[in-house]
Parts: C-alpha cells; structure tokens; sequence
C-alpha cells in the first residue's frame, strides 16, 4: 500500500494538494497573469552544502503557469552580499526522467551558525518570485521555547504567572518589556522561572495589551526571543470553566475564559467526556480559591459553593464524547449543554445498528471502526433528494445516464437519469448497498447537503471553504486546523514519526461530517494506525504477513506497505491479488470496493472490475493500473475543486478522526465522455483528511471511484464513519 500524502488540511484535513509540477494552471480559466512554481519550495543544504539526499547542491525545478507562460524566458540571481551562495541555470531531471528547466545551488562550507540567502527570479514579462535558501552551520543556533506562551490578568485580584523556559544557549538570557509597558513587572525565580504580575487595572470597558521578551544568548554566539503577549482585561466579570467532564481543561490550572454573550449569560465551546464522575466548575476569578464559586448539577441547575467544605455535587451526565456549547446563565443561575453536530449528520439509533471493532494502535490505545460503508440517506425528513446513492451493479455506458442533461456544462441536472431514489430512473441494489454503503459527494460527506451522489462537476466550484488551502477551521475535538499542502518529498523524508504528527495536526484532523456525533471521517494518522493493526494480525500467519520496517510515514508515501491490503479486503468484491489473508475473517475489516459514478455517462458497478485500476497513492495513471490492489489506506479526492461524482464513506469510531478513502477513475478500458479524455493523470493526496486528484489540461477528473470508509477514532476523543476511539 503507497499513500502519497501532499496535502492535510484539514485537513481533516481537508484539502488535497496537487504536485506543483502537474498542469494545474488552467484549473480557473479566467487566471491569466503569470506564476512562478519552486520544487523544492525552499532549498536547505547542511554545514558541508549537502542536501536530503547527500548530494551536493541543491536542483531547483522552476515552472511558469498558465501553459502560455511555459517557455518564457526566465533570469534568475542570488543576494549579492551572500557570496556564500552561487546559482547555476541548467536542465533538471527529475526522478520520472522527465527534463524541466530550473538552476542549481551550491553553497560554500559554512563553520559558522545558520545562514539564509534569497532567489529572485524574473520572468520575461516582469512577474517576479523568490525562493529561500537555508544552510545550516557548526554551531547550534540559539533556540528558547516557553509555557505558557501568552498570559492573561484580571483587572483586580491578579494572580502572579510563573512562566517557564527552556534553552540551548545556558546562562545567558534577558527579561523585558514594552516600554509603555511599565504596569507589568517580573522576578527571575531561577531555574529558567521568570515570574510575571500587573498592576490593578480600573477600566470598565477596555483591556490592556502589551508584550514581555525573553532573550537568550548573544550577538557573538547566536540570538533568539521568545515574544510573550499579555493581556490585562478590563475590569468587568468574567467565568472560568474546568472540570473532569471537559478533556483538555479538567483541571484548574488549565481552566478556560468563557465568552460572555450578555449580562450574567456566558458560553464556551469544548469537547466533552463521557464519564463515571461529572465535575463542571466555574470561578468568576482565576483563582482556585476564591469563592463564591459555581458547580453544574445534573438536574440543569448552578450550584454556588461559598467555601471549600460545601458539597460538589454530581455534574451532567454526558452520553457520548464530543464537541458541545455550554451555556449558563448566572441571573437564573441555569445551564443548558449542547452538542455541537452538522447537519443531516447519521442518528445515534442509525449508528447503533453499524457493526464496529475495536483495533489496537502502535501505542497501545485502541480506535474503533465501523466495519462496513455508511449507509445513511439523511432519513425521511431530509426531503426528495437524499444524502448519496445506492451501489448501481452495471456501468450503463449511455452518455445521458449520470444524472445532468448531456449538453455542457452539467448545469441542469435531469432527474429522468438519477437513481430512483432521488426521483430517478436508475435503479440501485438495495442488498448490496444495505452491506456496503451508499456512493456520497464531497459536500455529501463534509456539509451534509443532499445531492443524492451526484455534484456539479464544474471547475469552478469551489471547495466548501473551510477546507480549502490555507483555511483553518475547528474540527470535532475543537482543535483548530489550518488546511496545508503535505508535499510527497517532505513525506518520504520523515524520520521521527511521532514527533511529524505532533507537528502536524492536521494530519490527525477529526472531522465529522455526516458521520454519527462522536465519530469521524478516517484520517491520515487513523489509517497509520490500522496498518499497525494489519501487522498485529499477521504475526503468525503465514499467508501474508506485513513487514514492520515499512509501516513508517515515509515508507507508506514512498512505497507499497505490502501485505496490508489482504488483511482489509471485504470476501465480496475483490479480484485481484494478493486478495485476501487468512486471517481476515478474523480482522474483520471488511472493506468493499464500492464504485463510481461519472457525471455523464452513471455509474460504475460495483466490485473490483478491473483490479488493476484500483490503487492507493500512486502518482500516474501508469502506476495507478500497475498498483491496483493496493488502495488501502487512503483514499483520493479531488483538491479545491468539488468532484462530479460519488463515492463511498467509511466511518472511523468514537473519537473525531477522519481521512476518506476514496479512489478517482473509471477502470481501464471502461468507456469516457469527451470531457472525460484530458483528465487521466490522477494523483492520491492524503492531506490527514482528503486525498486529492491531479488536474490535467484545466479539467477536473469528473470521477471518482469509490470505496471509501469513514472512520471514528478513540483517542480519548471521539470518531467518525469509521470511529476510532482513542483512549489517553
């Protein structure tokens, strides 16, 4: 199993990323002006100017868009003061054997500490881009990191912050301020333990913000700050929510702000644990021991305790982890807790009736996966047009049986040609798809807006636009997600797995979608961890037992994970080998290679028909048709651009970690709408969420192959269509 991951929203994680190189120009017609594409995108070279790969130097491939620009003429010069530094123009071959025209950097031995240099690069017509290059030295560079990293006072009653640091540089550092900052003042505590306070503050309406500074080392060494704002507010009254309910704030010291909505009324967004003992507080100050404080009882009541002898009582019981609102109300002295769910989501009672399993991850925890497709059509109240579509057994090959009118562009959708269920003539399998799951689009599976499996397959839609690169958005455990491109070449280079995901959070993005409240849309990291389950279950087998060295980041971008895939593989559907390990009955994963559907020419029956197509993460078609049976972890899904077509969801269980799986394409040989023919170069993208497509000649791949899985994980947390429960 490959997965290429380029892009992670959100994520999760969720915009898929396309390779910079690929003919994405022409996505949006209407673009015109010229642009400038670096791979790498930055250039970093080590002390001796070598790069990743021990070579020396650095090639650059350089790309002018749209295709009108591709033969312009370039000049291209570094800083003229960083002589350290010297640029080539020459012929780059990249490791496809296909030439581009781009520049070599070299950079001379650097004893010293971190240097940086700038590319310009000018085109013909004027336009302009820069690249950065980076060398690393001998010597460390200064480096201070700091907890906490922004503090905040009341007005009155101020609570002194000890704020700690860490640094490579020893001894030497400096403490200061704004300097119309003189209402903070500090003491060193020793052992990197600077302690901060404020001065009262009487402004009613107001706050007050400035910054503190620590500095360490020196300019004859090397030199870093730490910049730490601080805010004093204003003299008003303000509520601290904590408690063992709330996952991330469940004690006092970790206590957050609520936001006040009006007089006495106050709110706060959080996810909340399920739990044997239910403790919401609530303080007015931050300060454990100021009273009168607040507790939430179980019967919607706000409990004030005057001292620290009174009772606790027992708080809400929560039914399942997940995001809520919790509201109170001081001048009632009442509270109310919500979920927090999207619409036309699945039900509790629907989701109670999905198979589910438990699997161990690498660290011990445990994610809980559905084991089979979603199947959920919004229900009866959802209206005339449902969430997906029923699996559709023959590819009919008319040019009027996708669901639009056959003139372009697919504007007006003609329901003569929709499965019946949406009013169509179509008829879907009700058994199969009752075992297998529905075919969803991608505002299907992210907003909850019924399309009964068919989107608008125009290039110039747009991505919901949470989702798109360099959106941020806050995913079902409330951890905000900027949406970022996850580049194959930064993948493949990983070598601390643990540490990537922790700095990559939208690789683990929990998104929960029309999934059940509590689950999510697998994601990146939830299918790393099944691989890891896959291996578990092999031990012994000797069918197809997966090798552990290749389950690692990098390995799973750059290469097949063998063996993972017989281990996954539903009984039904499959034709292709390696097809299924022994032991798979007792994994019991069960996934089922769905489907398709095209915009013009419907849908594509289901099963594997013509294996070779089907693939998990290669970058062109040539290797999608050689690679078909490896499709495991990931799924593809076409970037910023919303996909015409349906596809599968499997959901991850209890914990708000998701990634789709989802495959792009119609087997081989299958037949194409005109539209259809420049769309061939698809690529897999597993931005922790989505997975993208190439696009080629400006089309968009108007089809998606399907056999997708949401999935829930368990972190502590809660999932999604297949949920993973991930306990901490």
């Amino acid at each position: 199993m490959k997965i290429n991951c380029y892009i992670a929203l959100v994520a999760a994680a969720l915009a898929c990323a396309c390779n910079p190189l690929a003919d994405t120009d022409d996505m949006d017609n209407n673009v015109q002006a010229t642009r400038i594409a670096f791979s790498p995108e930055v250039v970093t070279l080590d002390n001796a100017g070598r790069n990743a790969e021990e070579d020396q130097g650095q090639n650059v491939i350089v790309t002018l868009n749209p295709k009108a620009r591709r033969s312009m003429a370039w000049s291209a010069e570094t800083d003229k003061t960083e002589t350290w530094c010297t640029l080539t123009e020459c012929s780059v071959t990249d490791a496809d054997g296909v030439t581009h025209r781009g520049f070599r950097i070299t950079a001379t031995e650097n004893t010293a500490y971190k240097r940086t240099a700038t590319v310009t690069l000018t085109a013909a017509d004027g336009t302009q881009e820069t690249l950065r290059v980076v060398q690393t030295g001998v010597y460390p560079d200064a480096e201070v990191t700091v907890d906490p990293k922004q503090i905040e006072f009341n007005a009155d009653e101020i609570v002194p912050v000890d704020v700690s640091f860490t640094t490579n540089m020893g001894d030497v550092y400096a403490v200061s301020r704004d300097e119309d900052a003189d209402w903070i003042s500090w003491e060193d505590l020793g052992g990197n333990v600077i302690r901060f306070t404020a001065a009262p503050w009487d402004d009613e309406e107001q706050p007050r913000t400035a910054n503190v500074y620590i500095t360490v080392g020196s300019g004859e060494t090397s030199a870093a700050t730490a910049k730490i704002p601080v805010t004093q507010l204003a003299k008003d009254l303000y509520c601290y929510v904590w408690g063992a309910s709330l996952f991330d704030y469940d004690r006092f010291e970790l206590a957050r702000r609520m936001t006040k909505s009006e007089t006495g009324v106050y709110r706060f967004d959080a996810y909340f644990t399920a739990g044997n003992a239910p403790e919401i507080r609530v303080n007015t100050v931050l300060r454990a021991d100021y009273y009168p404080a607040y507790a939430l009882a179980a019967d919607g009541r706000i409990v004030t305790l005057n001292s620290a002898a009174d009772a606790v009582p027992a708080g809400p019981a929560i039914d399942i982890d997940g995001m809520r609102t919790l509201t109170i109300d001081l001048n009632a002295m009442t509270y109310t807790l919500s979920r927090i769910a999207i619409a036309n989501c699945m039900p509790d009672d629907a989701a109670a009736a999905c198979p589910s399993k438990a699997f161990r991850t690498k660290d011990g925890g445990v994610k809980i996966w559905m084991t089979r497709n979603l199947n959920w059509n919004g229900g009866p109240e959802i209206g005339a047009m449902k969430l997906g579509s029923r699996l559709v057994p023959a590819y009919s090959g008319s040019a009027t049986s996708g669901g639009y009118d056959p003139q372009d562009p697919y504007i007006e959708r003609n329901p003569a040609y929709d499965e019946e269920e949406s009013g169509g003539s179509v008829k879907g399998d009700q058994a199969v798809t009752d075992r297998h799951g529905r075919l969803y689009t991608l505002d299907e599976i992210l907003l909850g807006t019924p399309a009964g499996g068919l989107g608008r397959g125009i290039t110039s839609i747009e991505w919901p636009s949470a989702y798109n690169v360099g959106s941020t958005f806050v995913d079902a455990v409330g951890t905000q997600i900027t949406a970022r491109v996850f580049k194959s070449a930064e993948m493949k280079a990983v070598t601390d797995d643990e540490r990537f995901f922790a700095e990559n959070p939208a690789l683990s993005a929990q998104i929960q979608g029309i999934c059940p409240y509590g689950w999510h849309i697998a994601n990146f990291r939830d299918w790393y961890d099944l691989a890891y389950a896959a291996l578990e279950a092999s031990r012994g087998d000797g069918t197809y037992p997966v090798r552990e060295e290749m389950l690692t980041i990098a390995k799973l971008v750059a290469t097949n994970a063998n063996n993972v895939a017989p281990w996954l593989r539903a009984q039904e559907g499959w034709t292709s080998t390696p097809a299924r390990a022994a032991g798979a009955d007792a994994f019991d994963f069960n996934l089922y290679p769905t489907g398709w559907r095209l915009n013009k020419n419907g849908y594509g029956q289901y099963g594997d028909v013509g294996a070779a197509d089907w693939l998990l993460g290669q970058e062109d078609v040539a290797s999608e048709q050689r690679q078909g049976d490896e499709q495991l972890l990931v799924q593809r899904q076409p970037r910023r651009r919303q996909p015409g077509c349906g596809h599968p969801l499997r959901e991850k269980l209890q914990s708000q970690e998701v990634i789709n799986r989802q495959g792009c394409g119609p087997p081989k040989g299958a037949p194409r709408s005109k539209n259809d023919k420049n769309d061939e170069k698809a690529e897999i993208s597993a931005d922790g969420v989505l997975c993208g497509l190439r696009m080629a000649g400006g089309m968009l791949r108007r089809r998606l192959r399907t056999a997708a899985r949401l999935v829930v994980g368990a972190d502590g947390r809660t999932g999604g269509l297949s949920r993973t429960r991930t306990r901490r």
